[in-house]
């Protein structure tokens, strides 16, 4: 993790950052590494890494790889209410990922999956709702 860490520097400064609840990590080529240094942090509980419940990942190239990084996060994770995933090619690995986790994930209440759908964000309770996802 600390190999990680080094490289990708921008990710440990956002997460580190305590002035918001919001990661915002944008305009980035989103590889396997960078999803298993974003896992590590929000399942991280320390004070040196504040608690954030917003993440933005808006406009990358996220793997299907990470993706399922990123679900295995979101199964677990009890502490993200909004993910921003607009703009990136999801595709089939990442839909099945996705929807697999939000099952199992409690917390989740918003997420944009903008260019994927005509409606932009998500209510993920009007998704249940609607008997879309199960809640």
């Amino acid at each position: 993790m600390e190999v990680l860490k080094t490289n990708y520097p921008f990710v440990v400064d956002a997460f580190s950052s305590s002035r918001t609840n919001e990661v915002i990590l944008t305009h980035r080529e989103i590889n396997s590494d960078v999803c298993k240094l974003i896992n590590h942090f929000l399942l991280l509980f320390s004070p040196s890494f504040p608690l954030k419940t917003r993440l933005n990942l808006s406009e990358n190239q996220i793997t299907p790889d990470g993706y399922e990084i990123l679900a295995q996060t979101l199964a677990s994770n009890t502490t993200l209410t909004d993910l921003d995933l607009q703009c990136n090619r999801i595709g089939t690995v990442g839909s099945t990922s996705l929807a697999e986790a939000l099952k199992q994930n409690t917390t989740l209440t918003k997420l944009n999956l903008d260019l994927f759908q005509k409606k932009g964000p998500i209510d993920l309770g009007q998704m249940a709702a609607s008997h879309l996802l199960k809640p």
